[in-house]
């Protein structure tokens, strides 16, 4: 607000004893204003963001734990820029309960889930930063497909089609590559570690390239 970064805290101290949003009268930390420095977030008056805090820390104590091999990181985001963008002014914070959305984040507290995009941007940045080279990206459609998650629906005979079972698990994985669903909805990041020379990894050849 008029150029100024504010940020939003959780107040648990209320006359009516509710959970509130309130702006902090302190300044953001460091780590904070360098989150959304970097990334050009909230560029403009009246615009929202998030930052993840936990990310570097958290990839630092993945690479700990790997000394050769993969981080494949599943998820819903976006690059920096475009969460900066027009289409993201007021963030990404969003809570689902009941297989629906919804904003009333500070009701139905501990049973409805709190979620925010990730910053593609971010985590490439740290993950490099934490000892992981990126190895690429894709989506999850084309990620699963690649690495034969219909393969096994093909081979069935049609006994094994009217199977309830047989039924219940193509459901279960059109849920997951239905392209105007979760398939493009999710990201697939892969990252290396202790590689040289990382292999071609097949979940990440486009199935649908001609």
């Amino acid at each position: 607000r008029s150029g100024r970064l504010l940020e939003i805290a959780v107040d648990l101290g209320t006359p009516d004893g509710r959970a509130a949003f309130v702006e902090r009268e302190v300044a953001p930390s460091r780590p904070v204003e360098d989150e959304v420095e970097r990334w050009g977030l909230a560029p403009e008056d009246g615009d929202e963001a998030e930052v993840c805090l936990a990310l570097a820390p958290q990839l630092r104590t993945l690479a700990s734990a790997i000394d050769r091999g993969f981080l494949i990181v599943v998820d819903y985001g976006h690059d920096a820029r475009e969460l900066a963008g027009r289409a993201h002014r007021r963030g990404t914070l969003l809570a689902y309960h009941g297989h629906a959305t919804n904003e009333s984040f500070l009701e139905r507290v501990g049973r409805q889930d709190l979620t925010a995009h990730v910053n593609w941007s971010a985590l490439e940045h740290h993950a490099t930063e934490a000892g992981f080279t990126p190895v690429g990206r894709t989506t999850q459609d084309r990620f699963l497909i690649a690495n034969g998650i219909l393969e096994r629906f093909e081979q069935q005979d049609d006994a094994d089609r009217r199977d309830p079972l047989r039924v219940k698990g193509r459901l279960q994985a059109m849920q997951l590559i239905h392209p105007h669903g979760m398939g493009r909805a999710f990201g697939v990041h892969v990252f290396a570690r202790g590689l040289d020379r990382p292999p071609r990894l097949a979940g990440l050849v486009d199935p649908f390239a001609r």
